[in-house]
């Protein structure tokens, strides 16, 4: 049992706190229509495990939000 508790634990810390920050960026600073938004709640809320995932590489990097920070803070995105 401790061999498991120490494989697993990281990543379900990790997929907790992405998913923490993901629904934090979802409500507070995605300026997508409407639409999109509804489109990405269902990934975000039914598919725990990868969803907040998907929600990273396809929506949170690619924003507007996050280009403006990282130029203005000379950090480019890996």
């Amino acid at each position: 049992m401790g061999i498991a508790r120490v494989v697993l634990l990281p990543g379900i810390l990790g997929t907790a706190i992405l998913t923490v920050a993901m629904w934090y960026f979802w409500f507070g600073f995605d300026k997508s229509p409407w639409i999109r938004k509804a489109f990405w709640f269902p990934p975000l809320y039914f598919l725990l495990p990868i969803g907040p995932a998907l929600y990273y590489f396809f929506v949170y990097r690619r924003s507007d939000v996050i280009s403006v920070l990282s130029a203005a803070t000379d950090i480019q995105p890996a």
